[in-house]
């Protein structure tokens, strides 16, 4: 049993495994040198009693690109036969660590209705549509809210570390958040609340694909994967379809091949994307064909 840690990178530099680090790595690793997401994902994979935990930029050899094609390939069998996924939701880069400060909380002293007084304790609600739901709305305040508020929910390689974890618990500005394929938990307990579903349905789909794999159920799916895919965004534009890549491999159907971001079989329907024009920014034609949605920034 091992741990994932799911988080972002950010633009200060990671603490990497490269070809001339990697006979020291296989030796020692200085904790006290990592970013803070790493030291605490360690602290807490080691009180649950877990031996292993598994960070893309300690296990893979960062400039190796062999290395890095074939790890790059097998990153969703990591993340879907993790027992956890730790996820620094609310951290914009490697060193903001997994807690956050907690907000300011109201106290009071009101009377019950026996004319009792009683302590009451109340903090800002966090927004659980946001936290909850695996699609970005068309909404420029939606999308800004959810790159200030939970950065990860905004990266692509995030959003496929999420569809595929079996359990995974967020680390947000307010709570922790836990999602598995039974349920999904909140400390506030607002989640209890019938008026959020039991499992969003993308999430629902994906886990329910472990186990049937449907071709009707599936190509609705995966058009739907892409869209939510990508509206998120990536540091390195060419790792648009492998950071989709375990996604792909469990949305697999028997007798069907994958082409570039589409299915040979559901061509004719795949092949009517469109681009959202205020997201538009470029096209690349040597990265992918031109009739793959890949193709677009």
């Amino acid at each position: 049993q091992y741990a994932a840690l799911s988080y972002c990178w950010g633009s200060q530099g990671a603490i990497l495994t490269t070809k001339s680090t990697l006979k020291d790595r296989k030796i020692k690793i200085y904790e006290a040198q990592l970013p803070k997401s790493m030291q605490n994902a360690f602290a807490l994979a080691r009180s649950l009693g877990l031996h292993y935990i598994w960070i893309d930029a300690l296990c893979i050899v960062q400039d190796d690109p062999g290395e890095w094609k074939v790890e790059a390939e097998k990153m969703g069998l990591v993340y879907s036969n993790a027992f956890l996924v730790i996820s620094a939701t609310s951290s914009p880069h490697a060193d903001g660590g997994l807690f956050n400060p907690r907000g300011r909380i109201l106290r009071a002293t009101l009377p019950d209705i026996s004319g009792e007084n009683r302590s009451i304790h109340a903090r800002r609600v966090l927004d659980h549509e946001i936290i909850t739901s695996c699609r970005i709305k068309p909404d420029k305040s939606w999308e800004k809210d959810i790159s200030k508020t939970f950065p990860l929910l905004s990266r692509a390689w995030g959003f496929q570390e999420r569809l595929l974890a079996t359990r995974i618990i967020h680390f947000t500005p307010h709570e922790l958040v836990w999602e598995c394929g039974e349920s999904r938990w909140c400390e506030c307990g607002a989640l209890e609340d019938s008026s959020y579903p039991l499992r969003n349905n993308m999430l629902a789909a994906i886990q329910e694909c472990r186990q049937n794999r449907v071709t009707e159920t599936i190509r609705p799916m995966w058009r739907e994967v892409v869209k939510s895919y990508s509206r998120r965004s990536l540091t390195f534009l060419h790792d648009r379809l492998p950071a989709l890549s375990g996604v792909a491999q469990l949305l697999s159907a028997p007798n069907d091949r994958y082409v570039a971001g589409l299915w040979r079989n559901a061509l004719p329907y795949d092949l009517l994307w469109r681009c959202d024009q205020s997201r538009l920014l470029g096209y690349e034609k040597h990265r992918k064909p031109s009739w793959s949605w890949a193709s677009v920034d």
